[in-house]
């Protein structure tokens, strides 16, 4: 009967999952500049795009940086930030002439568009 309940208890904790939950979506500015960060806690991945131009999307990865930090890193440039966690502030791990900047970030709900687009892709490959 327990082994019963216990697999009852998971089928409904997975039917209830929303796909959602995978996912961190903050919309950050930098003195004026805004772009959306999508982090995928499942796969590690971060998109990264302009909000005036959604299809310019720079990929990278990320991971947990001690107990309040994540750090991304771009696959193009090679280029790390750091995210606070708990004020969700972005600044650039070397601070370079080229990589100068504070980015307060604040948290928003994932774009549709970006589901979507990530099921397209999942198909095509």
């Amino acid at each position: 009967m327990k082994k019963i309940t216990l697999i009852l208890v998971a089928l409904i904790t997975v039917a209830c999952s929303d796909p959602k939950d995978k996912y961190i979506s903050l919309e950050c500015d930098d003195d004026g500049d805004s772009y959306t960060i999508i982090l995928n806690k499942e796969t590690m991945t971060a998109d990264l795009y302009a909000i005036d131009d959604p299809s310019d999307v720079f990929t990278g990865q990320f991971q947990e940086y001690g107990e309040n930090y994540y750090t991304i890193t771009s696959d193009v440039t090679g280029h790390t930030t750091s995210l606070d966690r708990r004020t969700l502030v972005m600044t650039p791990k070397s601070n370079t002439e080229e990589y100068n900047y504070k980015a307060q970030c604040k948290k928003i709900d994932l774009p549709e568009k970006y589901l979507k687009n990530e099921s397209d892709l999942k198909r095509k490959i």
